[in-house]
């Protein structure tokens, strides 16, 4: 008996899955042209098949794969996209609250976290053995005071500022978005 290497053995059965397909398809007669009744009259050439339409074809194609796929999903209420809205910014429910007074310790810390941020942006962070941040076009380290907060800490993408209990954290922000 031969021995076959891996190639030759991928090869032989390739070899033979295409003859093993093209007996059946033979044996099959699908691909068979018709044949004229077996006669000694000449045989009438018959027209070629008309193709079917392509409207036809496409909603054959379409129930098919409504089958197939089942019923479709409803669409989404709003249109999926980029989001332009932060969403931990204030509702107007609660700026109205901000301004009526009736605010908790929490309200009242994400105004000033939002007042905050409005006013001052993180540039950038400089890590290493003396971390740095750039805010508004200035340095700070760590122990650097901006506008009554101290820079308590500076991390790869954000810096902690605090002012008696309270503390703010100022992040990194995509490129052309304030």
């Amino acid at each position: 008996m031969i021995k076959l290497n891996p190639r030759q053995r991928v090869l032989a059965g390739a070899a033979l899955l295409v003859t093993v397909a093209w007996l059946l398809d033979r044996l099959s007669g699908a691909n068979r042209p018709a044949t004229a009744a077996a006669s000694s009259a000449p045989a009438a050439v018959a027209p070629p098949p008309t193709p079917a339409p392509a409207s036809g074809r496409n909603d054959d194609v379409k129930s098919v794969l409504e089958r197939l796929l089942g019923p479709q999903p409803l669409a989404p209420a709003l249109p999926i996209g980029p989001h332009t809205r932060d969403a931990f910014a204030l509702t107007p429910q609660m700026r109205a609250a901000l301004v009526a007074g009736q605010t908790d310790e929490r309200t009242q810390a994400r105004v000033e976290q939002a007042a905050f941020e409005e006013r001052y942006r993180l540039q950038a962070v400089l890590t290493g053995r003396v971390p740095l941040a750039i805010i508004n076009d200035a340095v700070y380290g760590v122990g650097a005071e901006l506008d009554g907060y101290e820079v308590l800490e500076i991390h790869g993408d954000r810096v902690l500022l605090g002012r008696g209990e309270q503390r703010v954290i100022l992040t990194l922000r995509p490129p052309g978005q304030r």
